[in-house]
């Protein structure tokens, strides 16, 4: 079935109208997202040294020698272990420094 409009001009502007709307849609959930508090989590690491994944954790994520001992036990007992909490942009530069090591963490 085929809509037909009055008005065929109105067409362009409801098409621009909407993605005008998407577009805001899509900042404001961006922005809300960017706020949520998330985890940077380190998982299971059979490649890397125990202690070279402590020393990362200590200099990158600023952790205490205590905390990136438990950290990593943790994950290797559970298979992963929450590093830090954070929003989104505070924890991005975080994972990039650590991969940067070849140590793989997330942001969930």
């Amino acid at each position: 079935m085929k809509t037909i409009y009055a008005n065929q001009k109105s067409i362009p502007q409801r098409k621009q109208l909407t993605e005008t709307l998407i577009e805001t849609l899509t900042e404001s959930e961006e922005q809300l997202d960017a706020s949520l508090e998330r985890e940077l989590v380190l998982f299971k690491d059979e490649k890397n040294e125990l202690d070279y994944i402590i020393k990362t954790l200590i200099q990158v994520c600023k952790l205490s020698s205590g905390d990136a001992f438990d950290v990593v036990t943790e994950a290797n007992t559970k298979g992963h272990s929450t590093i830090t909490t954070g929003t989104f942009n505070e924890l991005k530069p975080l994972r990039k420094a650590v991969c940067d090591k070849n140590i793989w963490v997330e942001i969930l």
